[in-house]
């Protein structure tokens, strides 16, 4: 991660990872696995779409990836630099987040 870019507080990281990893950005859903409230769970994800500058959850899903803040996962743009700006896009809408998850990122082996 660059000097320069925004970082984001270890129980942020938390919600981001579980979101990432579950591929729903369901407030209650997560709440309840991360025993949290759902509250918290929005002010989280509210907390990186800011540091992050993401119009989504989504979208700060993807940029927290891209910015190395997801320990364990890189992205892996599997056609083109173009289908990286399309799931992107598509991350505006939650309800496909699962398939930009699925279409963008891979989880690094652990070692």
């Amino acid at each position: 991660m660059a000097k320069d870019q925004p970082t984001l507080n270890p129980c942020t990281v938390k919600v981001l990872l579980e979101a990432l990893e579950s591929g729903d950005c369901c407030s209650k859903a997560l709440a309840s696995r991360l025993g949290m409230t759902p509250a918290a769970v929005d002010q989280h994800f509210c907390r990186a779409m800011h540091r992050l500058q993401a119009d989504s959850r989504g979208g700060a899903l993807l940029k927290a990836v891209i910015g190395g803040h997801m320990p364990g996962y890189r992205l892996t743009c599997r056609s083109s630099c173009a289908a990286l700006k399309d799931a992107v896009q598509a991350s505006q809408d939650e309800s496909n987040i699962q398939h930009v998850i699925d279409s963008t990122l891979t989880r690094r082996p652990s070692q």
